[in-house]
């Protein structure tokens, strides 16, 4: 689609609407044309950016038949086909983005429990290295469910609701929602790191990232950096897939610096992590209390 002047200040609706009625022109043209492999070719591109419904008549037994008879293998699918599935969400108009991504975060050196039958005892975990996917949802279905957790997830962190209406734009390809999922053969309780939210739109792409703050300190892994690695790993693989890093605007749904000094506090008066400074700090807490115990 060629953008004219007048596009510019169109809102990605808009433009998505009038990019439908240039295709619907196109298929009209070629059908009346008898260019049958042209209009499969357009009809294959309003399905994949979902601008005609699963029951359209284009679609029908009979008329696709037409198409087999002009030389269009019977099996042949689109990658976006309501012959294979009908809960996919369209393609954005103007961009093809990443489907899958990974990156990995650090448990760090923390102390823990042992717990052996009715014994525990403290012990010094050593740092981990943890892998996750990036896994865009590609769905209605699930795009619906990983932003109502999105939601749930701000709203644990900050207390506030996320009022934001972002389905419409799921549903139009304006908007693509991933979800942080640990990588599949790894044991560890932190199973979702966060969502990340992005806006396409020709001009500006704009990136929303949230993470699982509590979970994050819970669990020893640096939120400042935790954001570090999820914010340059989709930037990357967005600018890989052809988008200019000068129109892409990160957007943390928190206070990085905020959250990493009460990370800080949080950690500030846990014992040193070593096994001859922790007895000596438990010894001298146990003579301190010995003393007060005489007086």
């Amino acid at each position: 689609m060629i953008i004219m002047k007048e596009d510019i200040n169109m809102t990605y609706k808009e433009l998505y609407d009038r990019k439908k009625l240039i295709y619907a022109s196109e298929l009209e043209s070629a059908l009346a044309d008898g260019d049958l492999k042209r209009a499969y070719k357009i009809l294959g591109k309003l399905m994949r950016y979902r601008m005609i419904v699963p029951d359209d008549k284009l679609l029908s037994k009979e008329n696709l038949k037409k198409f087999v008879k002009a030389g269009i293998p019977d099996k042949h699918r689109f990658e976006k086909d309501y012959r294979k599935d009908k809960d996919y969400l369209p393609d954005n108009i103007f961009y093809n983005i990443p489907t899958y991504m990974k990156i990995s975060v650090l448990s760090e050196k923390h102390w823990g429990k042992r717990v052996e039958l009715v014994y525990e005892g403290d012990i010094i975990i050593p740092e981990k290295l943890y892998h996750y996917d990036i896994r865009l949802k590609d769905t209605s279905g699930t795009a619906k469910a990983a932003l109502r957790e999105m939601k749930e997830m701000y709203k644990r962190e900050s207390g506030l609701d996320l009022s934001n209406n972002w389905e419409e734009a799921l549903e139009t390809g304006n908007s693509k929602i991933y979800e942080i999922v640990l990588s599949n053969g790894q044991q560890f309780v932190l199973r979702n790191l966060g969502y990340i939210y992005v806006t396409l739109s020709r001009k500006k792409v704009v990136v929303a990232v949230l993470l699982d703050n509590s979970n994050l300190i819970k669990h020893f892994i640096n939120i400042k950096k935790a954001y570090e690695v999820v914010i340059d790993t989709v930037v990357d693989h967005l600018a890989e897939s052809g988008i200019s890093v000068e129109i892409i605007n990160v957007k943390p749904m928190c206070d990085i610096k905020m959250a990493s000094e009460y990370q800080a506090k949080k950690y500030k008066n846990l014992p040193p992590l070593d096994y001859d400074a922790f007895c000596e700090q438990e010894n001298k807490k146990l003579e301190l209390a010995a003393t007060k115990e005489q007086e």
